[in-house]
């Protein structure tokens, strides 16, 4: 763990607390990295990782691909925060109801993949 603050920690600007949730969670919530970068989307910080740039959080199912082709690592997958939450929104009396319902009672059985950082190989 000592290590992660030789780092870049690539942060993902729709989720600022990610890092400090996981640091937190990890033991290590005082732990100060070499540098930060904030991208606009998981996405871009995946790549940013890929490309050596640093070390980034994101959903494990994001992520298998890299991890399988041996792009990326997780260093600490025994470290997972909850997955993130998802809300459903319908208008009352819409004549969706029924279809919007099916597709909510689909969403609360679905079990999400926790987040966990990734870096370079």
């Amino acid at each position: 763990m000592g290590d992660l603050a030789r780092h870049t920690l690539l942060q993902v600007a729709s989720m600022p607390r990610l890092w400090r949730d996981w640091l937190a969670k990890a033991g290590h919530g005082a732990l100060e990295p070499a540098a930060t970068l904030t991208l606009d989307h998981f996405y871009l910080s995946i790549q940013a990782a890929v490309d050596g740039l640093g070390v980034a959080m994101a959903p494990s199912t994001l992520i298998e691909d890299d991890v399988r082709a041996g792009r990326l690592v997780t260093p600490f997958p025994q470290i997972s925060l909850p997955s993130r939450s998802y809300f459903a929104y319908t208008p009352l009396g819409s004549p969706l109801r029924a279809a919007s319902d099916t597709i909510c009672a689909w969403i609360e059985e679905f079990d999400g993949a926790p987040s966990t950082p990734v870096g370079e190989p």
